[in-house]
């Protein structure tokens, strides 16, 4: 039979590349059980110990899985009550079916593999190690940043790049066929991928790249400045994703602020969409200096069938004791989730401020369910700071505007939303940002379950 393993802890996702919080629950394997035939409803289901469910599914035929998508659906799910009653037993695709259900609000809720859950979250992936965003206008995608030691980057691909061709496929195929997935091809070992290119001088190159695993190192950059009007130092840090290896992943940036002194900090959240909030909670708790050990950092809302499993997230005493005065955040319509949550989280105890654009806005929640080899994580709770402050769905707006700047890479004070931020800081004024017609029309590959958070070629 099936097992319920709680792991306590808590993922986020975003929208636009999925956002979720996740309480890893995990339903270890198919086994028997013998099915009546007849349709169950979430109302004979009772609610178990908070994140462990008392069913799932008979078995892992098709039939069983696609009945279990739909009691989770009308069960645990956020707005279970509000979402229509179809007749399950007419479909034939479990995705459908979820995508049939999600209520108005929800662009996220999915259903994947677990083996690509684990892959993404350990920080084991299989690609190239680059994330583009497109410009239709020019007809090129732009290299936004590259995983170190990736095979993108072993092969000299940088930051601003501008790709014009992929596998022979021009960007104007790739947008207006939605061939993405054709270009690139699989995420295999060995498959090669060859890319047209621009470098940032303008000149022309060719490359063949063949994907390989690599990790991915959720800090992609870090560096330390000074302000120059109060002579304080300002710790700067590009957060990626909120994966399984935050304090690892942390460790050399949080040392180096510590060792620093810094007390004012930029944490650049423009392409983080989400991941675990543990994470986000762990950052919280070290740019606390311990003084909010014991208050509440988030509390997590539930359905009112699943009211008693509401509960509080609190601070903890921190490992690297950074004690900042002043922090601010580079955020993007990307910036989502876990990401929201930590700045939403932060507010009413920090100087904090918004430089950039407007972020996602996911101020819900999942939690992640194992069965028959797939994770279905469903939008199962609302997000409150320690101000009963969320639902955020609008994003949450700038204090100064700013937008990304290609041109220079991260960590480079040069950088428009870095240097946007810097200047706020020293004047407390937002300074007109440097923007292109290029930078104004880059989009963001609009993909589909996990692969919205992860948006990686």
């Amino acid at each position: 039979m099936f097992s319920n393993v709680n792991n306590w802890v808590y993922y986020l996702f975003m929208k636009q590349f999925t956002l979720i919080i996740l309480i890893s629950l995990y339903v270890a394997a198919c086994g028997g059980g013998s099915s009546s035939g007849s349709a169950t409803t979430s109302e004979n289901h009772t609610v178990g110990a908070p994140g462990k469910l008392t069913y799932e599914p008979e078995s892992c035929s098709e039939t069983d899985q696609i009945k279990f998508v739909n009691d989770v659906m009308h069960d645990i799910y956020l707005w279970s009550r509000e979402i229509k009653q179809p007749d399950y037993t007419k479909y034939n695709s479990q995705n459908q079916l979820l995508a049939d259900l999600r209520y108005g609000l929800d662009d996220w809720s999915y259903i994947v593999s677990k083996e690509i859950s684990d892959a993404h979250y350990a920080g084991d992936n299989v690609g190239l190690g680059l994330n583009l965003q497109y410009d239709l206008e020019h007809n090129n995608a732009v290299i936004t940043y590259i995983y170190k030691d990736s095979p993108a980057d072993i092969a000299g691909l940088r930051r601003g790049y501008k790709i014009t061709s992929v596998n022979g496929y021009t960007i104007q195929d790739m947008t207006d066929n939605n061939s993405f997935d054709a270009a690139f091809g699989p995420n295999q070992q060995g498959y090669s991928v060859n890319l047209e290119y621009l470098d940032n001088t303008g000149t022309a190159g060719i490359v063949n790249v063949t994907k390989d695993s690599y990790y991915a190192n959720a800090v992609n950059a870090y560096n330390i400045f000074t302000n120059t009007t109060n002579g304080k130092k300002i710790g700067y840090i590009s957060y990626l994703s909120f994966t399984a290896n935050y304090i690892s992943d942390l460790s050399e940036a949080l040392t180096a602020f510590k060792t620093e002194n810094i007390s004012e900090l930029i944490i650049d959240l423009r392409y983080n969409s989400g991941g675990l909030i543990n994470g986000a909670k762990y950052i919280a708790d070290n740019i606390s200096g311990g003084s909010w050990t014991g208050n509440i950092f988030i509390t997590f809302l539930h359905n009112s069938k699943y009211s008693s499993w509401n509960q509080t997230a609190l601070f903890s005493s921190p490992l690297a004791h950074v004690d900042i005065d002043k922090v601010i955040f580079l955020t993007t319509s990307a910036t989502a989730s876990a990401s929201e949550l930590l700045i939403n989280g932060l507010k009413p105890y920090i100087d904090t401020h918004l430089v950039g654009s407007t972020t996602h806005g996911k101020p819900v929640g999942m939690y992640s369910f194992e069965y028959c080899g797939n994770v279905i994580a469903p939008i199962s709770f609302q997000l409150l700071n320690s101000r009963a402050e969320g639902g955020y769905f609008n994003g949450l707006e700038p204090d100064c505007t700013a937008v990304d700047d290609t041109e220079h890479q991260l960590g480079d004070a040069e950088e428009s939303m870095i240097a946007a931020a810097i200047n706020y800081l020293e004047t407390g004024t937002c300074a007109g940002s440097k923007s292109t017609s290029l930078q104004s029309s880059l989009i963001a590959e609009k993909r589909e379950g996990i692969h919205r958070i992860f948006n990686i070629r």
